[in-house]
């Protein structure tokens, strides 16, 4: 069977190799023409208001007038400096948490640079247990460790086959786009997790974004690399529920659930717009249709109705997408909406996750004396 439409192949570079900022998204699209068919185009997408930009050179201007006018507005604004402010706080509400009689009280120390919470340290008498709320004081150290300054190569996470950087944690911050490497460690993560409850019940199956990418291909380029996919994720269907599969258009996350027991398809986007609609029905159709080719055959998921649920929630911003996509993955039935409580969720349990090759090393960092 083949596609039912051509889509050009979809890389998506680091923006650091650019000389652009983390955040920006620099897109290279591979043209489909038979003539042009070994060149390609590049786009580079800044974060918040998705300015496009054809060139490299157009885009560095574009950032050289920005840092002039930040700097214009701080000299016009003296009093945007960080702020520092201390509060009270009382010991967290765990289960094994100590009575409040044999904890402390405690000051914490929260700094801001332009209403932006930059970093919180706690601090209490000698001798006495000192609780952070709503972290603990490892989780906090942790945080500000993998957002530091430091080498922004260094690897954060180890999963074998997928790494991710201090740089792609930064992509975490307010007013960045995620990129794909952070959603592929969920998906890793999600299925070592899967396979514990092989057996028991009907598992999930997270698929990483590249595969995405290769079915909107060619017909060689899908063949070959449905070779891969079929052994790893759809060699045995029968215990299945469902198949999550993260999509990008043009620097948009979204993703795409099969749904096999109940024979549906969901497009989840936290920010649908008319104009891309059609658009994207017709990606989640190709993927669709290049998934008969596999195992799924036998399921006719061809013939499955394709919709965008009602409850699925919608972002307040321009850049939250990415977030979104993992809270879906994560929590399908019952999906929050994304929070700084969320974020700092997702950073400790990828970091601190046991299958992470590189945990103790950070854990030793954490523990050295400053």
């Amino acid at each position: 069977m083949s596609l039912q439409k051509k889509i050009p192949i979809i890389h998506y570079l680091d923006p650091s190799s650019c000389g652009l900022p983390n955040g920006w998204i620099v897109e290279e699209r591979h043209r489909i023409s038979p003539k042009t068919s070994k060149r390609s185009d590049k786009y580079y997408y800044e974060p918040e208001k998705r300015n496009k930009f054809r060139s490299l050179k157009a885009a560095l201007e574009h950032l050289e007038r920005k840092k002039k006018d930040d700097v214009k507005k701080l000299q016009e604004l003296p009093n945007s400096k960080s702020k520092t402010k201390k509060m009270r706080i009382e010991s967290s509400n765990f289960a094994n948490a100590p009575k409040k009689d044999d904890v402390e009280e405690q000051t914490m120390e929260v700094t801001y640079l332009d209403g932006t919470l930059v970093q919180s340290t706690t601090e209490g008498r000698k001798g006495k247990t000192v609780l952070a709320n709503p972290l603990c004081i490892i989780e906090d150290k942790l945080l500000a460790y993998v957002f530091s300054e430091l080498d922004s190569s260094e690897t954060l996470v180890d999963y074998d086959q997928d790494h991710g950087m201090r740089s792609d944690f930064n992509t975490l911050l307010p007013h960045n786009w995620v990129v794909d490497t952070i959603i592929n460690l969920v998906a890793y993560q999600l299925n070592t997790r899967e396979k514990e409850y092989k057996g028991q019940r009907m598992t999930r199956s997270y698929l990483p974004t590249i595969f995405a990418q290769q079915m909107l291909g060619t017909n060689a380029n899908v063949n070959k690399a449905l070779e891969i996919y079929t052994s790893r994720y759809f060699s045995t269907l029968e215990n299945t529920s469902k198949i999550f599969i993260p999509l990008n258009d043009f620097g948009h996350w979204f993703l795409c659930v099969i749904n096999l027991p109940q024979e549906e398809v969901y497009i989840l986007d936290s920010l649908p717009t008319k104009r891309r609609k059609k658009e994207r029905v017709d990606m989640v159709t190709s993927i669709i249709s290049a998934l008969c080719l596999t195992n799924l055959a036998k399921y006719n998921v061809q013939c499955f109705p394709i919709s965008r649920p009602n409850w699925v929630p919608t972002q307040d911003n321009g850049w939250d997408c990415g977030l979104y996509v993992i809270r879906f993955m994560q929590m399908l039935d019952t999906t929050p909406p994304v929070s700084k409580s969320s974020l700092v969720v997702l950073v400790i349990d990828l970091v601190l996750d046991d299958n992470n090759k590189v945990k103790q090393y950070i854990l030793n960092q954490l523990n050295k004396k400053p």
